[in-house]
Order: structure tokens, then sequence, then C-alpha cells
């Protein structure tokens, strides 16, 4: 291989030509596509030198309209490693400079190219000589031709041996595929919205759910909740280190541009442990093709996988209106504030998708589930509920009467199913759910929750949640749900290191320093319970009740606090839900029984749909033998 002055570049066992594009390795010919060609030989001339990232830009892709710059350069820079057998972290031939650029490290020999090879032997005038000139002795063809014809023979047996053992790939090159890695899990990182346009972010965020969503549908393959992959979104990690974090053997990465009426996505598939390249693709087409496009992409990533997506995507809607106005309402409940700030938001796009089209079963199943998430999330009134339940069950069969195999219409059944007490019911629909989307974390979390707080299969239960949480391992409220369902279940250590584990993800949500006080004044450390549901008290700086500080006075002998915080709450009381709860505990935990039960059954004539949850609590537990809980149970249907 030779550069522009007939010479080749050799280092190791490689040799690169830049004159005609090739690299061999040990005389054999690697294939390397164009740009990242020309990024390797940019920095093999340049060996021991700093080539900035910059240069590398004007280079490779000079004054092009529209690259994302920095992914194709990293796509580059995994092909080469790739290529030439190196990770990352231990680099032989090129070291990665931190945000300056690249340098490379091997010695590079600069030798003139060889000269071609002649016939071993030519024809003249004077008949035939050896490449020396010497004439042929008498004989000297035949012998020349058996050995020949025996070396051909030896060599072909080699090539036949080394083919049957499948040395080097060969077998698997010569049926034209390459030996892929064994993929298990995956993970679609947040795609990159190269417009810029901060209105155009829910189309990029709506394309990284469909990819996450088709795949999940895989039933061998792990794909990890958008939750968790939207959780690192801009968090400018290597792919081992996400590999690591989330558990996953790939990651899916790209980036989306929406320019008027054309649409742009690549996307590219990264083996996270090597962060070896293992296939991309840049797709672009009219706007009004976008549907079919998603559908392409995530065909060609299980392609790419050796897996199949069964029957292939559901097309649910072919009015592009609707599809966008769709994505709009999954991007605001994705991004709804813990006190619900634009799921009404969401909950107009999903209804303005159906208006639209009459016929659009994932904008109804998006109805039911965000109806069902304002609705638990409100201090409403009992007929508020029992509309919201029935508007909610509405939406949820009407998107499965237009697709009967629609995950997430059967999960927000399940949750309206539990509202109605329906257990058993509630349990089948979400064992559906599960059936058609093994990778459906909420279906998998409230199957759990309900096996652990309604039915007290525990094991069971959180075999079901820990699945929820391996597909979302960056979720603030899978790790919570799981502190909760081990207190139910008398774990109290476990408990609190899993509350730890969601106030790390997430500090400022309170919730879990409850559940971490909860923990320790189950296990008898009060003081420190106290200092730690203190501390809540501090962060959410009154806009958050807490119903546990008080019982942890009661516990660490402080009952004279209790009272106060009892007098201090009655104050500002604004009544609804949050008193009903709050009053409970107060009233549990000092051990004043009457009154404890006065609040249960408001609870109950009030619809709370956490009331049956509740009655699993802990705390609770020593009100069991009363007959009043007995009968409270027989209400809610619960009959463990």
């Amino acid at each position: 291989m030779r550069d522009r002055n007939g010479q080749q570049l050799r280092f190791a066992a490689f040799e690169l030509d830049p004159a005609n594009e090739l690299l061999r390795k040990g005389g054999v010919v690697v294939k390397l596509p164009p740009q990242p060609f020309k990024v390797l030989t940019m920095l093999a001339s340049r060996p021991g030198q700093l080539v900035r990232r910059e240069e590398l830009y004007q280079a490779i892709w000079g004054d092009e309209a529209v690259v994302d710059f920095e992914r194709g350069l990293n796509s580059c820079m995994r092909q080469i490693r790739t290529v030439l057998g190196e990770e990352a972290g231990s680099p032989q031939f090129i070291e990665t400079v931190p945000r300056l650029g690249y340098r490379f490290v091997a010695t590079v020999d600069l030798t003139a190219a060889a000269p071609p090879e002649l016939p071993l032997e030519v024809e003249n005038a004077a008949g035939t000589e050896s490449r020396s000139g010497e004439p042929l002795v008498a004989g000297g063809r035949k012998g020349l031709r058996h050995r020949r014809w025996w070396t051909a023979l030896a060599l072909t047996a080699l090539f036949v041996t080394l083919v049957a053992a499948n040395v080097f790939g060969l077998r698997n090159r010569l049926r034209g595929r390459s030996v892929a890695p064994r993929i298990q899990s995956l993970a679609v990182l947040p795609l990159e919205n190269l417009s810029r346009d901060p209105e155009q972010e829910y189309f990029a965020h709506g394309i990284t759910e469909a990819l996450t969503t088709e795949l999940g549908k895989i039933g061998t393959l792990r794909v990890i909740s958008r939750t968790s992959a939207m959780a690192l979104k801009g968090a400018h990690k290597t792919a081992p280190e996400i590999g690591r974090e989330l558990s996953a053997d790939a990651v899916v990465e790209g980036a989306v541009l929406l320019s008027g009426n054309r649409v742009r996505i690549t996307v590219q598939l990264v083996q996270a442990a090597t962060d070896r390249h293992l296939w991309a693709e840049t797709y672009e087409r009219e706007l009004r093709d976008v549907l079919a496009l998603q559908d392409e992409v995530a065909g060609s990533i299980a392609n790419a996988l050796r897996l199949k997506l069964g029957a292939g995507p559901r097309r649910y809607t072919d009015n592009l209106e609707a599809y966008q106005l769709y994505l709009r309402g999954r991007y605001a409940q994705d991004r709804r504030s813990p006190l619900g700030g634009s799921l009404g938001n969401a909950l107009q796009y999903f209804e303005q998708a159906t208006a639209k089209d009459s016929n659009y079963a994932l904008a109804y199943a998006g109805i039911a589930d965000t109806l069902l998430a304002v609705e638990i999330q409100s201090n409403g009134t009992r007929a508020s509920r029992l509309e919201a339940y029935r508007r909610a069950k509405a939406a949820a069969e009407k998107a499965l009467q237009l697709d009967a195999t629609l995950s997430e219409a059967y999960t927000a059944l399940g949750g309206v199913r539990e509202r109605e007490y329906a257990w058993q019911e509630a349990e089948r629909v979400f064992h559906r759910a599960i059936e058609l989307d093994p990778n459906n974390t909420t279906a998998h979390l409230k199957l759990g929750m309900e096996h652990v707080f309604i039915q007290g299969r525990s094991e069971e239960g959180l075999g079901e949640i820990r699945r929820a949480l391996a597909l979302d391992p960056l979720s603030f409220i899978t790790h919570e749900y799981l502190a909760q369902a081990l207190l139910a279940t008398g774990r109290y250590q476990e408990a609190e290191d899993q509350a730890r584990q969601a106030t790390a993800i997430d500090p400022t949500q309170v919730t879990a320093y409850m559940s971490t006080g909860r923990a320790l004044s189950l296990r008898g450390r009060h003081a420190e319970a106290v200092a730690v549901l203190q501390e809540a008290n501090r962060r959410s700086a009154g806009h958050f009740p807490n119903i546990w500080l008080g019982c942890a006075y009661v516990h660490a002998n402080q009952r004279d606090e209790a009272i106060r915080l009892l007098r201090k709450d009655l104050e500002r009381d604004s009544g609804g839900e949050a008193q009903n709860r709050r009053w409970l505990v107060y009233y549990a935990c000092l051990g004043d029984t009457d009154r404890a039960f006065d609040y249960l059954e408001k609870m109950y004539v009030e619809g709370e749909p956490v009331l049956p949850f509740w009655l699993a609590y802990p705390e609770l537990a020593w009100m069991r033998p009363d007959p009043r809980f007995a009968a409270l149970r027989q209400k809610l249907n619960l009959t463990r």
C-alpha cells in the first residue's frame, strides 16, 4: 500500500494504501468505509502528533451543509478501532486526547512499494528463460508445473480445513455474514434533535419511543425502558459506561433532523462493553413517509441483531397531523412534574389526535393512561374519580376494540380494574399486557405491587417488581415502589437500602426519604428516623405533607413533638385525601383506634385508590385483629 509518494504506511500487521483506499492485515484486504479510512490515513500519516478534531472535521467533512460531526467522528473511530482490534480504554494504535483530538501512537514505517510480481517464466525470442535469464533445463517446465500443482493442492486442502473450522470467521464470511456478538439486552438512547429547535424536541423524543416500543416486542431481547434511557440524555458518557449503568449489551444511538417536509434519521448500533461499532445507517424521507420510516429503522436494527420483529410493526395511523399530536402528548406525559404539571396538556394532545383520526388506537391508550395519572395525583372528589375511571375505561376498551394486541391499552385497563376492586381481572389483564410486550415495565410493576399488597404473594410480587427494575434501572419511581413493597413484606433493611438508592437517583423527591425514615423506625432506630424525616420536611419546604414524621416522634418518645406537629398541620389543613391519609397515620401511631378507623372509612367513602394498598402497611398491623378491619377488607374484595 502506497501513500502519494509511492510509499506504504505499515504498522503492526497492517498496511495502508492511501492512493487506492485499501487496508490490509497480514496481506488480506480489510473492509473499511471511505470516511473512517480517511480518518485513519490522516492519523497514521502523522504518528505521534496530536490531530485536532477541527482538523479532522475540515479534512474529512469540509463544507457539507448538515453534518452531525460529533456523532460522525465517534462512529468513524468505533469502526476504525473495531478493524484494528483495540478498545478505546486500552489503545495500541490511537490514543484519545480528551476534548482535543487523537494521536496515532503505534510505530509507522514508510517503505517503497514492492514491484509487481512477474510470471514464474516468460517467453522471449531465444526461447524459455527463468527470471534470472538462465535457460530452463530439459524437463524443467514439466517439473515446475508438477510443483505448482502440488502446491495448489496443498493450499486448497489448507483452505478447506480453515473454512471447516471457521478459523478467522472464514465460513461466515463465505456465507456473506459476519459473526455478530450475542446481544441479549439493548438500550435505545435519546436521539439527538439536530434542528436545535426546542419546539421540535418532541419529534426526536417520539421516534426514540417508537423504536424502544417496537424493539421491546421482541420476546428474546430485554429492552431498557425509555425512562432510564432518557435519564442519560446529555450525560456524554461512553458506551461502556452506559452499558454498565443500564446493564445493556448494546446501545442504539443517533440523531433526527426535521427540516421542512424532509426528515433524516441517523442510527447506529454499538456493542456496549467494547464500544465496537456493529451497524449504522442513515435514512432520509419525506415527512409524510415518517411512519413507514420508523418501521423500517426498527426492522433494520432487528436484522442487525439477527432477530425478528415477529409480525412486524403495526401502522396505527396514516394521518400525519394525528401522529404529530400523539408524539406531543407522549412528550408532555413523560416530562410531567411530580404534581402533574403537564398531564393536562398531554390529555389535550391525545384527544386532538383522536379527533383527527378516530381509529388511532395508541392515542386512545394515551387518553386512558393519562386520565388515571391525573386522577391519582389530584385531590378530587369521589364523583370526579368515578368520572375519570369511566372515561379511562371507555378509552382503553376503544383502543382494544381497534387493536386487541395493544399492550399499552391492557395496562391502562388493568389500572381501571384495580380501581374497581376487580383484582383477579386486573391480574389477568396485566398478564396479557406482559404477554404481548415482555418489556412493558409498567405492567410488571403494577402486577408486582398487586401481588405483594393485595394477594399476599410476596416472592412472586417482588420478582415482578425486580423485573421492572431491570428494565428501568434509573427510574426513581421503580426503586421507590420496590422499597415500599419490601416494607410491606417486613424486609426493613433491604427497604432502607432500596429507598436510599431511589434518593441517589433523584434527591429532590421526598417520598424516598419517607420510605427510608419508615424503614429506620420499623427497625427501632427512631432517632435516625426522625432526622431523615425532618430532612424530608426541609426539602419539601412544606409543599409535601410529611405524614410519617409525627409517627417517628411517637416511637422516639417525643410525643409532645408529635402533638405539636399534629396541631400545626390542623391549622393549615385544606381537607381532601391528603388530610385523610395524614390523620390516619397520626391516630394509628398515637394508638387512637377509633379515630384511625374513622379516617379509614372516609378513605373508603371517598374512593381513594391507595386504600387497598395502605391496609398492608406494617404500621397498621396492630389494627388487623379488630373486626372493623376485616369488614373493610371485605368491602374492598380483599380475601386473603
